[in-house]
């Protein structure tokens, strides 16, 4: 293996780093296949198990689906790269995805569950990079991989997605001192996510004080770039102004922002047996090189906790994800230099050697426990007296739901006929969508290029209302991306809006089609009415 010394790679040695690397490249193909057997799980050719609510939230069948049809509409939409429910480096990057997966939603998560193994490879050689001891940073990489908030998140089509993916390469350029590729990583983080340009704005800082003036040109490059296109191809209210919007309809829905009951807690996001150590470890020496990346996701984590305080935001615990790679490799910076702290030297290192298997211990307990399944099935389970029974069959335990075949196959159909129903319907300009589930199975190259497709910004017992009677709200990725439409009988006007779901009160409706339907959802329902775009209106400013 020595002569692959004298190829010139863009990574030094790098094929005998592959070979150095082996043991671990098996890990990571353990971590790919294990990730493959959670993703068939969810989204294989069988019946589809709800086992994504972590930490009291859902990850996939909300936003997740419609961020599958926006990725596959990444190459004949280009008003999606303008619409900030979905970025720009996202949209491209799983538009990729979806290419390269033909399409197909079950290969487009394999691609996924790929990158998060590889992102728990670059978070463990980073870790080593460190100096951390081997034991260390396998106990991190470990309780990292095993994180159903992070590999879920990792599976889905969330920016966030993305988002640790850059984090890992950034903070495993950042310690290897490959300084190119760290600012390329760390300058398209809001291109991503809004929230990346804690970090843009945390390592200009950094290096406007070491006088290192090209390096920030790099960093601030990119998303300038953007925001000063967004005033020559779109529209800058539109950009921010959807997102109030739509927020304030939900609130006068009566949704529950904040830490509201139901709604995640913080340490349901951050259990006290991972919180603490990893706190100690930030203060530890050998964690010092990687200050930047401690602030910033000090910064990400005080940005979320204010605006969810203040009722501005849900409590989803994936707003938080991006931070958990910083807080492990702090947690395994603690492991390592628990045996030296001063008050164990005096002791045997067999006891901090046992406080360390502890700590993994509770971590990954914390980990499992944040499944619902998981809990709920555990609590239900011991409270009967039938724990084993239960846990053989999770649907009696609690809320656990599944989608099964039937079930599946009426969704294609549903999706199916209402796209047939826009094609032979030219007067049908508008398609609504409150059954989100659809958008799995929604083609968008199917859809005419003139119909416009609405996200639903309601629940059902308040579809009509928002504003006005018979009128309702929702987004879209076109602009100006989102606004408000009448709904009547469509014999009083020539355009047309079909929507997509089941409400109660509408059973006698004429022009309503049902095709099959879910246990969880309820019928697939197909409403035709007469009406239009109304425009912009804003709640917010009233």
């Amino acid at each position: 293996m020595k002569s692959l010394k004298n190829y010139n790679f863009i990574f030094p040695e790098f094929l005998s780093c592959l070979w150095r690397w082996r043991l671990d490249l098996y890990a990571v193909l353990a971590m790919a296949i294990f990730y493959g057997f959670i993703i068939n799980l969810i989204h294989g050719d069988g019946e589809w198990i709800y086992v994504d609510y972590v930490a009291k939230s859902n990850i996939f069948w909300g936003d997740d689906s419609y961020r599958w049809f926006l990725a596959r509409s990444a190459w004949i939409n280009p008003d999606v790269y303008w619409f900030n429910f979905a970025l720009p480096v996202w949209t491209f990057l799983d538009g990729v995805v979806a290419t390269l997966s033909r399409n197909d939603l079950l290969h487009a998560r394999y691609i996924k569950g790929a990158l998060s193994a590889t992102s728990i490879f670059l978070f463990y050689r980073t870790c080593l990079k460190l100096e951390l001891s081997r034991w260390s940073a396998l106990s991190a990489a470990f309780l990292l991989a095993t994180m159903p908030l992070y590999f879920l998140v990792g599976m889905s089509f969330y920016g966030e997605s993305w988002l640790l993916v850059l984090m890992a390469v950034s903070m495993y350029c950042h310690v290897h001192g490959f300084k190119r590729l760290f600012l390329l990583a760390i300058a398209v983080m809001p291109l991503v996510r809004p929230e990346g340009f804690v970090f843009v704005l945390v390592f200009s800082a950094i290096l406007i004080y070491q006088k290192k003036w090209k390096e920030v040109l790099v960093l601030v490059s990119f998303g300038s770039a953007f925001f000063v296109s967004i005033f020559f191809f779109s529209d800058i209210s539109s950009f921010f102004n959807w997102r109030i919007e739509s927020r304030e309809v939900y609130q006068r829905q009566g949704t529950s922002y904040g830490w509201a009951p139901g709604n995640a807690g913080f340490f349901d996001i951050f259990p006290p047996p991972l919180l603490i150590p990893a706190f100690l470890g930030v203060l530890m020496a050998k964690g010092r090189s990687l200050s930047g990346f401690y602030l910033g996701a000090v910064l990400v984590v005080v940005y979320w906790v204010v605006s969810i305080s203040g009722n501005r935001a849900l409590a989803e615990p994936r707003y938080f994800v991006v931070v958990m790679p910083v807080l492990l490799l702090a947690f395994a910076t603690f492991l390592d230099q628990l045996p030296s702290l001063s008050m164990l030297k005096k002791r045997s290192a067999g006891v901090a050697r046992g406080l360390a298997v502890v700590s993994v211990i509770a971590v990954f307990f914390c980990n499992f426990y944040s499944l619902t399944v998981v809990r709920m099935v555990a609590l239900q389970g011991l409270k009967d007296g039938k724990f084993l029974t239960y846990m053989k069959d999770w649907d009696r335990g609690g809320k656990f739901f599944s989608l099964s075949l039937e079930e599946k196959y009426y969704y294609k159909e549903y999706a199916d006929v209402a796209t047939r129903m826009l094609q032979l319907n030219p007067d049908i300009k508008t398609l609504y969508i409150g059954n989100v589930q659809t958008f799995y199975f929604l083609d968008p190259h199917k859809i005419p290029k003139d119909v416009r497709v609405v996200f639903a910004v309601q629940i059902r017992r308040n579809f009509f209302g928002v504003l006005a009677e018979n009128e309702t709200a929702g987004y879209f990725s076109s602009p100006p991306y989102y606004g408000y439409f009448n709904m009547t009988d469509p014999t009083y006007e020539r355009e047309k809006i079909l929507y997509l779901d089941y409400f109660p009160g509408y059973e006698n409706y004429p022009y309503r089609w049902r095709v099959g339907g879910s246990r969880l959802n309820g019928p697939n329902d197909i409403f035709l009415f007469g009406g239009h775009f109304l425009g912009v209106k804003k709640i917010f400013s009233e």
